[in-house]
């Protein structure tokens, strides 16, 4: 379960699963402490996914939920290197629409 980031860009890992959710909270705080500083309003935050190991509706629920937080601080995630998975994942659930994607590696 680590977590960098540097500048407009974060990395997630781990395991995003209903059994150790718990774990990436933290992370997802961790980041949002540090962000409101590094990103000015209205722009994005480069998410680099591709540490993630596994994903269920738990996991994207709370990056969902996460997402929602940064946007009333005035910034928009982007999440980048989904799995194919993962990618399939949130366009069935609709989330594709709510998150910005690419298939560019984040930028640091």
């Amino acid at each position: 379960m680590k977590t960098a980031h540097a500048g407009v860009a974060t990395n997630l890992s781990g395991d995003w699963t209903m059994n150790s959710i718990s774990l990436q909270i933290e992370s997802l705080l961790a980041i949002s402490t540090d962000v409101g500083d590094l990103v000015p309003r209205n722009k994005t935050l480069v998410v680099d996914c591709s540490g993630i190991s596994k994903i269920d509706m738990s996991g994207l629920q709370l990056l969902y939920v996460w997402q929602q937080c940064l946007q009333i601080r005035g910034l928009q995630a982007e999440l980048v290197n989904l799995s194919d998975g993962m990618r399939s994942t949130v366009q069935q659930v609709g989330l594709h629409t709510i998150f910005k994607s690419s298939h560019d590696p984040a930028v640091s």
